[in-house]
């Protein structure tokens, strides 16, 4: 498939041209946040072959490519994404911060522009949930992965755990919205955390050769809120969740404008706190 024929095919709700409220949201989240469940063996894999190969698949702004890529100084990190946006941004980002064992590529997953077990290593952070051939797109991850010895680590959350204190009916309902626009997108799966494992398998990996765990985000302090809050405002009140919104029927604009303002209330409440479930999965091939 041609990149042109991808873009034309691409469902992901935010678009291939995000908002900056929407880059900037991804853009909080980093190795050290979102991938504790596989750095022990990610640093193992390290020692025993410094000069790995890493893709990160899906990697957006390339916060989490960078972070992964300075654990292997002696390796060659290859972030990937079909918008010219987030590659924009994720390129910038590692000149800045002299990261140098990187190249972003622009690509279609289904159809990954490298030969046969490839890499060493494939970190998916929240991508799978929106390709529209869910165990396909793990398929292709195994054939670039190395045989006899390549892992596949992915993570996905689910929508329906969300829970924030104190209760705000307005952030509730809001959250409910989203999960509705999501869904409206026949290829998002909003429980994919829950069927992660169950892909893995259906895309041949023995069940013996998959550990799968369960994490969690859980912002409670005045600057974890105002990280993972701050996007919402934006993201909801203008936009793709906006437009969506607003042309199902499930929201108006003053809605939304509600919405946005319970989540500023919730960034500066003292005693505020949300979660969401994550499943996790590391796959050896």
């Amino acid at each position: 498939m041609s990149l042109e024929e991808a873009e034309q095919k691409a469902r992901y709700l935010q678009g291939l041209k995000p908002q900056e409220d929407t880059v900037r949201g991804h853009g909080i989240r980093t190795a050290e946040s979102e991938c504790q469940y596989m750095l022990p063996t990610f640093k193992q894999k390290i020692a025993e072959k410094p000069k790995l190969r890493m893709l990160d698949v899906g990697c957006g702004p390339g916060s989490i490519t960078l972070g992964l890529a300075r654990l292997m100084p002696e390796g060659e990190a290859t972030g990937f994404d079909l918008s010219d946006t987030v590659l924009a941004k994720a390129t910038e980002d590692a000149q800045k911060q002299g990261v140098t064992n990187v190249t972003f590529v622009k690509g279609d997953v289904y159809s990954l522009p490298y030969e046969d077990g490839y890499f060493d290593v494939i970190h998916a952070h929240q991508a799978i949930a929106h390709f529209h051939e869910h165990v396909q797109a793990i398929n292709e991850l195994i054939r670039v992965a190395k045989q006899g010895g390549g892992i596949i680590c992915m993570r996905e959350g689910d929508l329906h755990t969300f829970r924030c204190y104190p209760h705000y009916p307005l952030m509730d309902e809001c959250w409910q919205m989203l999960i509705k626009c999501f869904q409206s997108n026949d290829s998002t799966a909003t429980d994919a955390g829950m069927q992660l494992k169950h892909w893995t398998v259906q895309a041949g990996v023995r069940e013996e050769n998959i550990k799968a765990t369960a994490g969690s985000w859980f912002f409670s302090t005045p600057e974890g809120r105002q990280a993972y809050g701050a996007q919402w405002p934006g993201r909801i009140t203008t936009g793709p969740f906006a437009e969506t919104a607003v042309n199902m029927g499930i929201a108006t604009r003053e809605r939304l404008e509600q919405y946005a303002e319970a989540w500023r209330q919730w960034m500066v409440d003292p005693d505020g706190v949300l979660f969401m479930m994550h499943g996790q999965v590391i796959a050896r091939v």
